[in-house]
């Protein structure tokens, strides 16, 4: 009797019904290669800390929260990636978008 390995698709259907990384690895045996979660975020779901930290609001495909918590390093690195190729920071308000 031979069986298969189980697919990423058990392993993304498991993790929808709520379990863990850890027991979805533990039912289904090391040779899965899990997925990525697919995340969002969108204006405003940055926090930045009084003490240059920033904190990154996330949602999952269902609506899931997630979110990163950055330290000053990793937060200024994050702010240059999203100042864009010119090194100028950017900074839109609801108003400006109405006018686009």
């Amino acid at each position: 009797m031979t069986t298969t390995p189980p697919t990423n698709e058990m392993a993304a259907s498991l993790k929808r019904d709520g379990f863990g990384d850890d027991e979805i690895a533990n039912m289904l045996g090391p040779d899965v290669e899990q997925q990525p979660v697919q995340l969002r975020w969108g204006l405003d779901d940055v926090q930045w800390g009084d003490d240059d930290s920033a904190t990154v609001m996330l949602s999952g495909p269902d609506g899931e929260p997630y979110w990163l918590e950055l330290d000053q390093e990793r937060a200024a690195v994050l702010r240059q990636n999203l100042a864009g190729p010119d090194g100028e920071e950017t900074h839109v308000v609801a108003d400006d978008l109405a006018t686009l």
